[in-house]
């Protein structure tokens, strides 16, 4: 099916419903739950550890008991104050990889609205032609598509784009152009 308006991303141009999210984002967002995760693991652990030590030092002030209970009580005071520190570090370093993913997020999307409205399945396919032929398998086609979309983007936005991201932009704009069911 041909399009000819391409000022409009696809899925407007056929009057299909918006494609669905982007998973662009996922790898700085998976890292940033699972570091959440880890980081309130890490505070719920070290708060039991906290609570402990302080049920200790009341046995030992009430008993009068110092050398087994004095041993376990600083061991579990360092260690719940430790873990409650890294705890801490974490979450807050899940606070910026938050921020990251959304920036990752944001960017995706002008990226692939951008690629979109600017380039057509046709023309990736011309200038695939222009360079090589299009008469090889669909495997082959289908990196050759890849490689032409990741030079376009990397040509049009000299940022610095993590290696991850633009594969997965790449994925994300095949798949929108050349992989979309057309029923």
């Amino acid at each position: 099916m041909s399009k000819s308006n391409t000022s409009q991303p696809i899925s407007h141009r056929e009057g299909k419903n918006p494609a669905p999210p982007l998973r662009t984002y996922q790898l700085a967002e998976q890292k940033y739950l699972d570091t959440r995760s880890s980081a309130w693991a890490l505070l719920g652990v070290g708060c039991i550890l906290l609570y402990i030590s302080l049920t200790q030092l009341l046995d030992l002030v009430n008993n009068h008991r110092l050398f087994p209970q004095l041993l376990f009580f600083i061991i579990s005071l360092s260690g719940g104050l430790v873990l409650v520190i890294f705890g801490r570090r974490s979450l807050h370093y899940s606070q910026e990889l938050k921020i990251q993913a959304e920036k990752d997020r944001s960017l995706a999307n002008e990226l692939v609205e951008w690629f979109i409205t600017t380039y057509s399945r046709e023309q990736i396919d011309h200038q695939i032609d222009a360079i090589t032929s299009l008469g090889d398998t669909a495997e082959i086609l289908c990196l050759k598509r890849l490689d032409m979309i990741r030079i376009l983007i990397t040509r049009e936005y000299s940022k610095c784009l993590d290696e991850e991201f633009l594969d997965q932009l790449c994925e994300d704009v095949y798949n929108m152009l050349f992989e979309e069911n057309l029923t």
